[in-house]
């Protein structure tokens, strides 16, 4: 390499000379003598090197060293399978660790184990045996601090897939820009007060989604101010604006609710424009919660409880319901009998409903076990006379149809609102069907009653039981005393108008109108507009409620100017419109793919991150107790995090690469960066 000296005369090109003093200055400088031109250092001592440049960036070792770059990827074919099967016991909810653990229990490559080891070195070993030479070979000849199949570095993948999971929806809440909170709080395993953090968006295709982010554990308490730090710090190392936020999904325990102290209202002191909702799936429990306040309903609801409990947890108990349903109703599949939780919303219709399905089953089993003659100890004969007198009064037939039948009416609406694709238009539209259908019942009473008493009465008759009413005195304070002049009349008093009065008026109370700003946006909605416009004397009202929504939302706008006239045009645009009217919101921005109202699809997009319910989180929480049980209570957050998200999330793949990336990031003894 060419070093000139300081007397060394440089060539003139067109005025222009190399300087000596630059040598000095630039330490990296060097002078060409045969091209009399100025290189780097670098350049000059591999410039052969660089002939063709990738746009890749790479480690200027692994450029010059083709050895190095061989063994890089050897070592990450190394770390596929091994990440691979992680991947794979994340997705199955399968343990990874056994009893036993630790280097000195680990068979050989391709041997079978003998002391308990985990799924995860099982995986791998099965993947030896099938020929993956290469992990053979490392995990028999590697070191014990480079295995990468140790407890940490399992944790450390885990970590890895779950970051790349997260990423991949938070990619598309930040392209939507707006987004809302929607969080609950559960105790796991090991009594630590964990919040499941879920994000409601509209995605790039303009579906509405509800995911599932991370558990965060409150360790600082439960009170409203606690719970903002927690929410605070978690959205910030999401990298996500909590100004951003138009919306906030909790159920009503106070810490959250609370319009003084809660979390809703210390959010919205940081953001006005985050509204909370109250999950409308809570709402509805509570609604018919509080419907079991009539006494023989709440009667009804105990005794069938404790007589699934009585047939469930013994087996030769349940022999004897089988068998009578067995022989009264072939046809059927069902042969256990629900629990009525009040926790879990279906199961509890749905026990109702297979209690009343096969009560004729059930009073049969009773009565033989109720005979002297019976087989089963004295404990079982005494509790089945019991039962039996408890469930064979025509009160009791009555009343469980009644409340089957009214309880019918909320199970589509529940079950819908626990879906993961419902906008906030489908569940006011949801939840106003069945206050309307209530209020259809109640008009047209009789009716309703009558169908009640037909069925119930063709039931009793079956089971041979007399259809009465219960002793009527001047003074009564443990059951109903109403005047009636028939049985039908009676139950009609004490049953069915008490029963759908509570359920009509409790939804009613729990649901009001909905009039903040927010809703009004919904007038926007095209199947709305040609409703509007049906009517002369309202045709205007969706613009003026419209407005007052964008009054709310004004600097979210991006041309606030030019909204007026998009209104315009899209009064006009669906009046003439030929195909189906949207009449949601997904479906009206999916309407919408070509270029133009900039204003109205923000508007839309905000509707869509509007939540409903909180069931995604109650779903959470299912998986974090099958994941986080008894026997894994130590279990760190990373790690229930990293497998939450691979087992809630399995349409979303990790890339096996990009985990190899991440992992890399840290000083590793073997080299993975490529």
């Amino acid at each position: 390499m060419f070093i000139p000296n300081e007397d060394y005369i440089f060539l003139k090109d067109s005025g222009r000379q190399f300087r000596y003093l630059w040598l000095k200055e630039f330490s990296w400088l060097r002078y060409s003598k045969s091209t009399d031109g100025a290189f780097c250092l670098s350049c000059v001592l591999f410039g052969n090197k660089f002939k063709q440049r990738s746009r890749i960036s790479q480690p200027i070792n692994v450029i010059i060293d083709t050895n190095v770059k061989e063994k890089i990827i050897k070592n990450r074919q190394i770390l596929r399978p091994i990440v691979d099967a992680i991947i794979f016991c994340g997705q199955t909810n399968t343990p990874l660790r056994g009893h036993r653990d630790d280097s000195q229990y680990l068979p050989e490559a391709r041997e079978y184990s003998k002391c308990g080891t985990g799924c995860f070195n099982k995986l791998l070993n099965f993947a030896v045996r099938n020929g993956n030479d290469v992990l053979g070979s490392h995990l028999n000849n590697c070191s014990k601090n480079a295995s990468y199949i140790s407890k940490t570095s399992q944790n450390e993948i885990i970590k890895c897939c779950g970051e790349e999971i997260s990423e991949s929806i938070l990619s598309e809440v930040r392209k939507n820009v707006f987004f809302s909170i929607i969080a609950d709080e559960a105790c796991d395993s090991s009594t630590k007060e964990q919040m499941s953090l879920v994000l409601q968006f509209v995605d790039s295709d303009f579906n509405i989604r509800e995911d599932f982010i991370q558990f965060i554990h409150c360790s600082e308490g439960v009170k409203g101010k606690d719970l903002l730090n927690v929410l605070l710090n978690c959205v910030s190392n999401l990298n996500l604006d909590i100004k951003n936020c138009r919306g906030q999904g909790y159920d009503g325990a106070s810490s959250v609710s609370g319009y003084i102290n809660g979390l809703s209202a210390q959010v919205l002191n940081i953001n006005s424009k985050a509204l909370y909702t109250h999950c409308h799936s809570h709402r509805l429990n509570l609604s018919v919660c509080e419907s079991c306040n009539v006494q023989l309903v709440s009667e009804v609801f105990n005794k069938v409880r404790e007589l699934s409990y009585f047939f469930n947890y013994s087996e030769n108990r349940q022999k004897f319901l089988e068998a009578s349903i067995l022989e009264r109703e072939p046809q059927t599949h069902k042969k256990k009998l629900n629990d009525i939780c009040r926790t879990r919303w279906i199961e509890r219709i749905d026990g109702l409903n297979t209690f009343l399905e096969h009560y004729l089953s059930i009073f049969h089993a009773l009565c033989i076990m109720a005979s002297p003659e019976s087989s089963v100890n004295k404990d079982t004969q005494n509790k089945s006379s019991t039962f039996l007198n408890s469930i064979g009064t025509f009160q009791f037939v009555f009343t469980l149809v009644v409340t089957t039948r009214v309880f019918d009416f909320t199970l589509p609406v529940t079950r819908l609102l626990q879906s993961k694709t419902i906008d906030i238009l489908d569940g006011l539209h949801l939840i106003t069907a069945l206050k309307n259908t209530f209020i259809s019942v109640r008009n047209d009473i009789d009716s309703f009653h009558n169908n009640c008493y037909e069925a119930a009465c063709l039931l009793s008759s079956k089971a041979e039981i007399f259809v009465l009413k219960p002793r009527t005195c001047s003074i009564q304070k443990n059951r109903f005393n109403v005047p009636s002049e028939s049985v039908s009349e009676y139950f009609k008093r004490a049953v069915t108008i008490p029963l759908i009065d509570h359920v009509s008026t409790s939804i009613s109370t729990r649901f009001k109108s909905e009039t903040v700003a927010a809703y009004k946006g919904l007038s926007i909605i095209p199947f709305n507009i040609i409703s509007f416009l049906k009517r002369p004397k309202t045709q205007l009202c969706w613009r003026k409620q419209f407005e007052i929504f964008c009054d709310f939302y004004i600097d979210d706008f991006p041309n606030i100017s030019a909204l007026n006239g998009e209104l315009v045009l899209w009064e006009k645009y669906w009046e003439s419109f030929s195909g189906t009217i949207p009449d949601n919101i997904s479906l009206t921005l999916k309407s919408i793919s070509f270029p133009g109202f900039e204003n109205i699809r923000i508007a839309l997009r905000i509707l869509g991150t509007l939540p409903v319910t909180s069931c995604e989180c109650e779903r959470s929480f299912s998986v974090m107790r099958r994941l986080k049980d008894y026997m894994r209570t130590t279990m760190s957050e990373d790690r229930l995090n990293g497998l939450a998200l691979m087992y809630i999330h399995q349409e979303i793949v990790p890339c096996i690469d990009n985990v190899i990336n991440r992992f890399s990031i840290k000083n590793r003894r073997l080299d993975f960066n490529d």
